[in-house]
């Protein structure tokens, strides 16, 4: 029962962090848009934005990390590479094939983005932290 209180309190942190993380990309997101980006330019940029911020949060909070490595930055780099590069393609794919909204079709990219970053986070960038909290 403490794993499982465990695991539900770091998915709510993560949550946390990754609703703050969003609404940096997403603000960066806009103001991209709004300077005449393209919209894969655009994403990219918020989508990195957030990724600095949810890093930085995320290591220090949801899961303690009390130091960085270079090695660990660079598997959450990898992690959020693989979520951009998702995240792209499904973008590219609802708005110029299945017509679908930018809006909508950017939150849905969201959502997506999130869960592969949380088992990503979780299974390859912390965890040593995730197994030590869980014991």
């Amino acid at each position: 029962m403490t794993r499982l209180i465990a695991r539900l309190r770091q998915l709510l942190l993560f949550l946390l962090v990754g609703s703050l993380s969003t609404a940096v990309n997403a603000t960066i997101f806009y103001a991209a848009l709004q300077a005449g980006l393209h919209y894969q330019l655009a994403m990219a940029g918020g989508f990195i934005s957030g990724s600095i911020v949810g890093y930085s949060l995320n290591s220090r909070f949801t899961f303690l990390e009390g130091s960085r490595s270079l090695n660990q930055a660079l598997r959450y780099l990898a992690v959020n590479l693989f979520s951009l590069a998702a995240g792209s393609a499904v973008l590219f794919v609802l708005v110029e094939w299945v017509y679908l909204g930018l809006l909508p079709a950017s939150v849905l990219v969201i959502v997506l983005t999130t869960g592969t970053n949380y088992f990503g986070c979780r299974s390859l960038v912390f965890t040593r932290t995730t197994r030590a909290r869980q014991v």
